[in-house]
């Protein structure tokens, strides 16, 4: 009846901890994309208010360029929401998985320790039975 703790942890923790960290993930990239358009126009109106970055702008027209990439994202939020998705669920299976790992070896050393598997009767230190000597 020890390992029914473990086993009721380990069901919940796993779907509980990817509901618990991608939608947060998700919800954030969106709220960026949503207000990528103003951070570029505030990045292209930093770059006319001061006169070092207006050479570059001048060339290479960065603030256009920023504007014109954060237009392009809300297109591309589903691709990017996926594969948020499937990153934080690699790192939910990974945690899990290490949580696993370290339950199951706190179990087997407790029951080494405790006598409660034969099988591991070379773990204990040899001593002589009491009154043996």
């Amino acid at each position: 009846m020890r390992s029914l703790p473990c086993i009721s942890v380990c069901s919940w923790y796993r779907p509980v901890s990817g509901v618990l960290v991608v939608p947060p993930v998700v919800t954030q990239a969106q709220h960026f994309v949503d207000d990528a358009p103003r951070y570029a126009k505030d990045v292209t109106n930093y770059i006319e208010r001061n006169r070092t970055p207006r050479n570059p702008q001048r060339k290479y027209d960065i603030g256009g360029q920023l504007q014109k990439k954060a237009g392009e994202l809300p297109g591309k939020i589903a691709s990017a929401a996926s594969v948020l998705a499937e990153i934080g669920l690699g790192v939910v299976n990974s945690v899990f998985a290490v949580v696993t790992i370290l339950i199951l070896a706190a179990f087997m050393l407790a029951g080494a320790l405790s006598g409660a598997t034969p099988g591991f009767d070379w773990c204990r230190p040899m001593t002589p039975p009491r009154g043996a000597e």
